[in-house]
This record gives structure tokens, sequence and C-alpha cells, in this order.
């Protein structure tokens, strides 16, 4: 049985788009999968934004306050100093309120991102950048 001319062309013709889709979908994949090193900062911040609003909540369902949190007097708490990213955190306190913060300048153009929590909710809201 001899395959004639026309069917061999309609078969590398079937095989060209069949390749040429599987190509398309791998990049499309891709692109939605891909997360740049920036982007895994921000997520990286934003759990570390929602950990931080469940202890202010534990803490103040403990003792009646907010905890007030930086480098300096208790970054030791969640290991500030030597925690993996380029944010830097922090929760400043104010009478019966509270807002944790999370700051880098990703793009070294002097211009901070800044992401807040508060005690109204625990999703982070980027505020600057």
């Amino acid at each position: 049985m001899t395959v004639s001319l026309e069917n061999r062309l309609l078969v590398r013709r079937i095989s060209g788009i069949l390749l040429l889709v599987a190509l398309l979908s791998v990049i499309v994949i891709y692109h939605f999968t891909y997360r740049s090193t920036d982007q895994k900062e921000r997520e990286r911040a934003q759990v570390m934004l929602r950990r931080l609003y469940d202890l202010e909540m534990a803490y103040r369902s403990e003792r009646g306050t907010y905890l007030r949190i930086d480098r300096e007097t208790n970054g030791e708490l969640l290991r500030l100093d030597s925690g993996a990213g380029k944010y830097a955190y922090r929760v400043e306190v104010a009478g019966d309120a509270f807002a944790a913060i999370a700051e880098a300048d990703l793009d070294g153009d002097g211009q901070s991102e800044i992401w807040r929590v508060d005690q109204d909710g625990p999703d982070p809201v980027r505020v600057q950048g």
C-alpha cells in the first residue's frame, strides 16, 4: 500500500500544527507559573505580616495590649536580624492600635516599597511603592 503525496503533506501539516500548539502551550504555562525574585520577596513579606498579625492578636488576648517589635528592642523574638529576605519589619503600637510594617527597596532606586497590616484585618496592604 503506497501513501499518496497528498496524504504525506497532510500528515506533515498536522504534525507542524501540533508542534506549534505544544510550543505555545509550554510558553503560556511558563509565563503564568514563573515568579520573579521581587514577586517571591513580596509574597514572603505578606506571609510575615500575616504572622505578625496573628502574634499581635494572640498577645493582646493574653495581655490586653499589643507588643511593639523592632530590631533594637526585641527583634530577636522573630529573628528580624537574621531573617531571609530584603524586607525590614517592625510593629508600631499606639494606644489601642498596632501597625506591622514591611519595608524594602527592591529595585535599588531609593524608593521603598511598604506593606502594612493592622488590627483591622490580616490582609497586607501596599501603602507605598
